[in-house]
């Protein structure tokens, strides 16, 4: 289970993405949740992905929108973390977390 980036810092944006892939073929489906460590900086459009046998190794988009109005301070930062569960070798696996830095306007 591996996210495509480790530290993003939007500036210019307020969106961003990460990418999602299994790094083997899985036995049966794997279902992998999506979570954030301060959802009132950041929302992501999927906290839900699905690999099958047939996807396993194609790119899942999640899109990230931050809120640099409800930063408090300065900057702050926020932890993505992808976990799959459902049977089988992945079951419990984590990603590299992603680290987003968000500054306040």
């Amino acid at each position: 289970l591996a996210a495509t980036k480790q530290h993003i810092k939007p500036h210019d944006s307020n969106t961003e993405y990460v990418f999602v892939a299994l790094s083997a073929p899985p036995i049966s489906d794997v279902p992998v949740k999506i979570s954030v460590s301060n959802d009132a900086v950041i929302k992501l459009s999927k906290l839900d992905l699905m690999f099958t046998t047939a996807n396993w190794n194609s790119l899942q988009e999640v899109k990230i929108t931050t809120f640099p109005n409800a930063v408090q301070g300065d900057s702050t930062g926020v932890k993505i973390s992808a976990t799959a569960s459902g049977s089988g070798s992945y079951n419990g696996q984590k990603s590299n977390d992603v680290y987003i830095t968000v500054y306040r306007p």
